[in-house]
């Protein structure tokens, strides 16, 4: 009971701390709004002050229905919705670095891919730990394709934050590399996998499940997953772009 108690009572604070940014936010957008009206011009200090606004109360609002929802306590457990909540509350603050030019607001457009990034390689490596089984070579094999993984995530970096003719043709030639070695050991997993569960029966036997996130945690997921799957079909044919006009100089 005790155990119990003391893993809610976090969470709770932080669902009412972010339900208080959430009221704050649009109190202080009303109070923006009306003083619009009245001064009757929309000027650039007013035009940043409600776009900090937006972005603080829809992200709130998102880790927010994360965190009500989040029955099974899974935050800060399991990798996605962790990393999910966690670049969420990030692009708030880079967001609002950039709109108010404290940096370059291209920094941030760039975070932005950083984040997604993050988030997409999460959703792979949720998908990776589904298929870890109890056998030896399974295991390898699933600690071979996350290194690489891991590996490639880091090389992809220096592309989101460096002009893209910065970088030399050996270095997309890499990122190529590796992601053929990512792919081919993910498709020998999934081929040894199988062999494993053909051959070994202990393994066709079902494993107790662990706690699920809630249907509407797992309908943002979804939704989030069709954002950041779009952003990667972006940043893959932009990637290839650079690569084909570094190749031709």
């Amino acid at each position: 009971m005790s155990e119990k108690s003391t893993r809610i009572k976090p969470q709770f604070n932080l669902k009412t701390a972010f339900l208080y940014t959430l009221v704050g936010g649009l109190v202080v957008s009303a109070l923006i709004s009306v003083a619009a009206v009245l001064i009757g011009e929309m000027n650039e200090m007013i035009i940043k002050a409600l776009a900090t606004t937006f972005i603080l109360v829809s992200h709130s609002l998102v880790i927010l229905a994360f965190l009500a929802y989040d029955h099974a306590n899974r935050i800060g457990e399991d990798l996605l919705p962790t990393v999910i909540v966690g670049s969420i509350f990030a692009n708030i603050i880079t967001a609002t670095l950039g709109i108010w030019e404290i940096w370059d607001p291209l920094i941030s457009y760039r975070a932005f891919g950083l984040y997604t990034l993050l988030i997409g390689v999460a959703f792979i490596l949720t998908g990776l730990d589904k298929l870890r089984i109890a056998d030896k070579l399974n295991r390898r094999l699933t600690q071979i394709t996350t290194i690489l993984l891991g590996l490639w995530t880091l090389l992809l970096i220096p592309w989101i934050f460096v002009e893209y003719d910065m970088l030399s043709s050996l270095y997309y030639r890499l990122v190529v590399a590796l992601t053929i070695l990512v792919a081919t050991s993910f498709v020998l997993l999934l081929i040894f996998r199988w062999m494993a569960r053909s051959t070994k029966a202990e393994l066709r036997a079902p494993v107790a499940p662990k706690p699920e996130l809630s249907t509407p945690s797992l309908g943002l997921i979804f939704a989030i997953g069709l954002i950041v799957g779009f952003a990667w079909i972006v940043g893959i044919s932009a990637f290839f772009i650079s690569a084909a006009q570094v190749q031709s100089y």
